[in-house]
């Protein structure tokens, strides 16, 4: 008796087995913002985005203000060292921020763009695991888990 093998109907190719490895990265971020000028400014000011304007897509639905406290963007950082300097650097842009804190697995510094959403950066540097740091304003807390 033949052997079955599963295909998709659209090309009849065999399925995929694995994940395909044509990720490139992040392509682009869509962020509500209660003020899209200062979120801008913000974000290609304090961190490294490139704004590209063609592409922006304008609603007045409220959902800035439903996104409060939520952290959408996480960047990565080599080590803690590196923290302490985005510490600086946010000081001398006069943006709220925490404290270097104790993540799952690594060292976490949280900022708080315009909007109030959250943006953080993380270490590839590890600790020895533990819980994260539990932190009301930034981390929130571990019932909240």
């Amino acid at each position: 008796m033949p052997q079955e093998t599963t295909t998709t109907a659209a090309t009849d190719t065999p399925p995929a087995t694995s994940m395909p490895p044509s990720i490139l990265g992040l392509n682009h971020l869509k962020l509500a913002s209660r003020n899209p000028h200062a979120t801008q400014s913000f974000y290609t000011t304090v961190f490294p985005f490139t704004p590209l304007p063609h592409y922006d897509h304008h609603l007045a639905d409220g959902t800035a203000a439903a996104q409060v406290g939520w952290d959408p963007v996480t960047w990565g950082v080599n080590a803690r060292a590196d923290l302490e300097a985005w510490s600086r650097w946010l000081d001398a842009q006069n943006v709220e921020h925490s404290r270097v804190l104790r993540g799952v697995k690594g060292w976490v510094l949280c900022a708080r763009d315009p909007d109030g959403k959250i943006v953080r950066l993380y270490t590839e540097e590890e600790h020895e695991w533990s819980l994260p740091e539990e932190d009301e304003v930034w981390l929130g807390s571990l019932e909240d888990k």
